[in-house]
């Protein structure tokens, strides 16, 4: 069986990590690209580019949406999705505790996979690491430093909103160290 997947978004990230193992995969058929805020040219490597969400959402006959969309659209993004009937995979930081409960208690998604896609444990420092474990004795105490380079000010990690600024962005990490 092979799958056709949109993507919502066309961030760094998805440029450099998930749209190349995509293009890998033999298992994806089809890929679709959405973005609102960067132009994405049309070319052989797309089955189709949309300008909007909406559009994107409406138009798509595939069964995946990858969501890389800006964190405080994902949740919106993930109920669309999921009342269109997709299984979804969404880039940290994934969703709000709310509509987590919401996605759970509803049955009419029981039928449908969310996933947050976790790509850190792919960093080069993860093969140190475990070079480093293999050849020693496993510590008592592991400490963990998660340092950033400073961000312009335009960057979202910078910003106060809910669902953005840097405790969003990397949170996640520590909660899956």
């Amino acid at each position: 069986m092979q799958f056709d997947v949109l993507i919502l978004g066309w961030s760094s990230f998805v440029q450099r990590k998930v749209f190349p193992s995509l293009k890998l995969n033999k298992k994806i058929r089809k890929i679709s690209v959405a973005s609102k805020h960067l132009f994405v040219k049309e070319s052989d490597d797309f089955d189709f580019v949309y300008q909007n969400y909406g559009e994107a959402l409406n138009s798509f006959d595939g069964e995946i949406i990858y969501i890389s969309a800006t964190n405080q659209e994902h949740d919106t993004l993930l109920i669309d999705s999921l009342n269109r009937g997709f299984h979804t995979i969404i880039d940290k930081p994934a969703i709000l505790r709310e509509t987590t409960k919401t996605i759970i208690q509803d049955p009419k998604y029981s039928n449908l996979l969310v996933c947050e896609a976790l790509y850190f444990k792919h960093h080069k420092a993860w093969d140190f690491i475990t070079n480093y474990f293999s050849r020693n004795k496993s510590p008592d105490i592991i400490n963990i430093d998660f340092l950033i380079p400073s961000p312009s000010e335009s960057n979202f990690r910078q910003k106060i909103a809910p669902i953005s600024g840097a405790i969003a962005d990397m949170g996640v990490y520590v909660l899956n160290s």
